[in-house]
C-alpha cells in the first residue's frame, strides 16, 4: 500500500508537471500561477521520491484511504482549472483594458479634429 501512495504522488506531480507547461505554452495559464503549480509539483514529486517514511498512512484504515486520496485528488484537479480559469480571464480583462484604452484615445482625437473643424468653419463668419 506505501508503494501505491507514492506511485500515485509521483504520478500526480508528473501530470501536474505536464499540464503546467501545455497550459503555459498555450497560453491559458500565467507566469504566476504556472510558477505556483511548478513548484506543487516539484514539492509533490520530491515527496514521493525521497520520502522514505510513510508511517503516517498507517494508522488510516485502507477503506478510507481510497475515498481520501480520490476527494484531494480531485481537490487538486479543482484547484488546477480554477487557476488555469483565473489566468484566462486575467489575461482578457488586461486585452480588453487595452482595448478599451486604444478607444478612448482614438475618441479624443476625433473629438479634436471635429472641434477643430468647428472652430475653422465659425470663424469666416
Amino acid at each position: 500500500m506505501i508503494i501505491s501512495i507514492r506511485l500515485l504522488i509521483i504520478i500526480t506531480a508528473i501530470v501536474l508537471l505536464v499540464l503546467d507547461f501545455l497550459f503555459y505554452a498555450t497560453k491559458r495559464l500565467g507566469e504566476t500561477y504556472g510558477m505556483l503549480w511548478l513548484f506543487i509539483s516539484i514539492f509533490m514529486l520530491l515527496g514521493g521520491i525521497l520520502k522514505k517514511d510513510w508511517s503516517a498512512f498507517d494508522h488510516v484504515d485502507s477503506k478510507l484511504l481510497i475515498p481520501l486520496l480520490l476527494i484531494m485528488g480531485f481537490l487538486v484537479i479543482i484547484m488546477f482549472i480554477v487557476t488555469v480559469s483565473l489566468s484566462v480571464l486575467t489575461r482578457q480583462n488586461h486585452e480588453l483594458a487595452i482595448h478599451v484604452s486604444l478607444l478612448n484615445q482614438e475618441n479624443e482625437i476625433l473629438l479634436k479634429s471635429l472641434s477643430d473643424k468647428e472652430l475653422t468653419h465659425e470663424e469666416p463668419k
